[in-house]
This record gives structure tokens, C-alpha cells and sequence, in this order.
């Protein structure tokens, strides 16, 4: 009487729907001789698929093989700038916030709600930008809106005639309390003539 002993190979995959091949055989248990080789894959459509060779040679000895195999979500990288460099980045992905100086960089698996941002002084905060993450590489670029500044210029006597140049322009002339904007940066002079 031939006795052949067969070792028992049995894969549960995370998540549950995964596809498990042993030895190209969709199936999650397979019996096999002692002294073979399996090869084994796990996949899923949105996660990192897996697969490796076991082999079964324990000098004939019945070895019954149970493995779980995890498979983590797909990800997928998404890169924010923002202009002018230096703007701060907040980036809210299901409810963790994330926060960089000029750009940021984070991996996310598809379907991630994202909320973007960036602001700078000087500047108006953008409007926040509100997505999922799609199942490829996303890029978002953010340019900020420079922001005025008020000058309020108040003459004593209050009747006398202000001026203002804003880069050697005049921007506003008037009597009295005398107002104008200007930006970051920019050459503001004023002149005040007394009547």
C-alpha cells in the first residue's frame, strides 16, 4: 500500500472579497502532496495585491498551512503648492489636518475627502477647496490674492488738503480726513497742504 501524504494550504484574505489564487486556481484552500512548492497571490481591486512561493518539504511530515494575508488600500499621491511661495497649506483629510509652508505632499487612498486651503499674511485667504481623492495621482495649486492695506490719513487743521501717492501715483486728494490702499510693498507718500 503507497500512502501519499497531502499538506492542506488555506488563505484568508482581508478584506474577505479579495481574490486568492494557489497555484493560478481561484480558490482559498487547496490540498497538496508533501514536498511541493505553492505559489499564492491575494488581490483587489484599490489595494496593494500580494503573492509569494511556499514551500511544503518538512521531510514528509503533514503540515496544514493556514496565512492571513492583509492587503492595505491603494494610495495615491497628492501634491498642493501654493504662489506665493511661503503661503501656509492646510489640507483636512477625513477629518486629519495636515499643515506645510509653500507645498505639501501626502499619500491618499482613493475616495479620501479632502478639504485645501493656503493663506499668507498680506494676501486673502483662499476659498477652501473641497474633493475626494481619485484613484491617480492629483495635483493642486493655489495662487493668492495680494491684499490692501487702508491708510487713513488725518490732517490737523482738519481742513486741509491731503494728498496720497501710492508708487508715485496719486490715489486719492481730498479735504480733511483722507483715505487710500495700498499693498505690501508698495512706496506710499502723502502730502498735506495747509490752508
Amino acid at each position: 500500500i503507497q500512502v501519499t501524504l497531502k499538506n492542506k494550504i488555506q488563505i484568508t484574505p482581508t478584506p474577505p472579497d479579495a481574490t486568492v489564487k494557489i497555484n493560478g486556481e481561484a480558490t482559498t484552500i487547496r490540498e497538496q502532496e508533501c514536498n511541493a512548492v505553492v505559489n499564492w497571490s491575494v488581490e483587489k481591486n484599490g489595494y496593494v495585491s500580494q503573492s509569494g512561493t511556499l514551500s511544503l518539504n518538512e521531510n514528509g511530515v503533514v503540515l496544514n498551512r493556514n496565512i492571513h494575508i492583509v492587503l492595505e488600500e491603494q494610495k495615491y499621491p497628492l501634491s498642493i503648492t501654493v504662489a506665493p511661495v511661503g503661503g501656509k497649506i492646510t489640507a483636512t483629510v477625513d477629518g486629519d489636518i495636515f499643515e506645510d509652508y509653500g507645498s505639501l505632499s501626502l499619500d491618499l487612498v482613493a475616495g479620501s475627502k479632502v478639504v485645501v486651503s493656503a493663506s499668507l499674511d498680506g494676501y486673502y485667504d483662499s476659498e477652501p477647496k473641497e474633493f475626494f481623492m481619485p484613484a491617480e495621482p492629483y495635483s493642486v495649486a493655489i495662487s493668492l490674492e495680494r491684499r490692501p492695506k487702508g491708510i487713513t490719513i488725518v490732517p490737523v487743521p482738519d481742513n486741509s488738503l491731503v494728498k496720497i501717492y501710492v508708487n508715485n501715483v496719486l490715489v486719492s486728494e481730498k479735504t480733511g480726513t483722507t483715505a487710500a490702499q495700498a499693498f505690501s510693498g508698495d512706496v506710499v507718500r502723502y502730502v498735506v497742504s495747509y490752508a
